[in-house]
């Protein structure tokens, strides 16, 4: 693994991705749609319900619910995009012969996806900072804004980056591929982010996730457990994608094996910690009420 290579390729993946039509239409929409939700919503420019500008974390969390809601289905379409392969050629086709290993190209797909997004989240944050400064009566903590940048749309981006990826490497049918994926996002949204105590709460629906004045995050070390497991998750899968890359590998591939199966078990490890902290405080409040 070659950090220079990896650089060279996020270079070039990043900038595909900015003239791509998908990427204009997601800023669109995150931007403007947003931007117009929160002015509808938590602006005192219109009639705006007390509990959505009550706290300091109301704006901060409405912007990063939404942006992370839209980047997890962008990210579905563009790396399909990258995977149709004989559709078109691009810049970073004449990266795929040269003799960059399979590891370097996908960690600098994954990258250059990766570092476009953060940068469009920071625009995302910056607008809503301006509305919550100057039309809005929401009170204002500016670190709220990176506390879900780093907390809520990262680990999402990350996860749905690994998993997209090896769905790709798995499946040569993209459509089929893009089919699958759109499906498991929907089915985890909407019918399974209370299962197992929210483990599986890509989205953080049902997780604790405002802070109060007074008293903080209600439950801040199993919030920061969840959210580190998708981060592991995200990794390690993309490990695994980078073996079911259908290329010559340039390397071998048993070492990132064992790799990967480590990282994934110490997600899985971290995931059993929040459920089996859960699970103790559940039979605590039974206990209490028993008694």
């Amino acid at each position: 693994m070659k950090l220079n290579l990896i650089l060279t390729v996020a270079c070039y993946e990043a900038k595909v991705l900015k003239r791509s039509w998908l990427l204009r239409l997601f800023a669109l929409l995150a931007f403007v749609g947003i931007t117009v939700l929160q002015i509808m919503t938590q602006s005192s420019w219109s009639i705006t319900e007390h509990y959505m500008v009550a706290l300091p974390s109301s704006m901060p969390f409405f912007n990063a619910y939404w942006f992370n809601l839209l980047q997890v289905f962008l990210l579905v379409f563009i790396v399909a995009d990258r995977f149709k392969s004989g559709k078109h050629v691009d810049t970073t086709e004449s990266l795929r012969v040269r003799p960059v290993s399979n590891t370097d190209y996908l960690i600098g797909m994954a990258g250059g996806i990766f570092s476009v997004l953060v940068v469009l989240n920071v625009i995302s944050i910056l607008i809503s900072l301006s509305l919550n400064i100057f039309v809005s009566e929401a009170p204002v903590n500016v670190w709220l804004y990176f506390f879900y940048l780093f907390t809520l749309t990262i680990p999402s981006c990350l996860f749905i980056l690994g998993v997209s990826i090896l769905i790709y490497s798995w499946i040569k049918n993209a459509m089929l591929a893009l089919l699958v994926l759109l499906v498991a996002v929907g089915l985890v949204y909407v019918f399974i982010p209370s299962a197992g105590y929210g483990i599986f709460d890509l989205f953080a629906r049902e997780m604790p996730n405002m802070f109060s004045e007074l008293t903080g995050h209600p439950e801040i070390g199993s919030y920061l457990l969840q959210r580190l497991t998708y981060v592991v998750w995200g990794v390690g899968l993309l490990g695994f994608a980078i073996v079911s890359y259908p290329r010559i590998p340039n390397g071998k591939k048993g070492k990132l094996k064992l790799c990967s199966g480590l990282i994934l078990l110490s997600g899985i490890l971290i995931g059993g910690i929040f459920v089996g902290a859960k699970e103790a405080d559940r039979r605590f409040r039974k206990h209490m009420v028993e008694t």
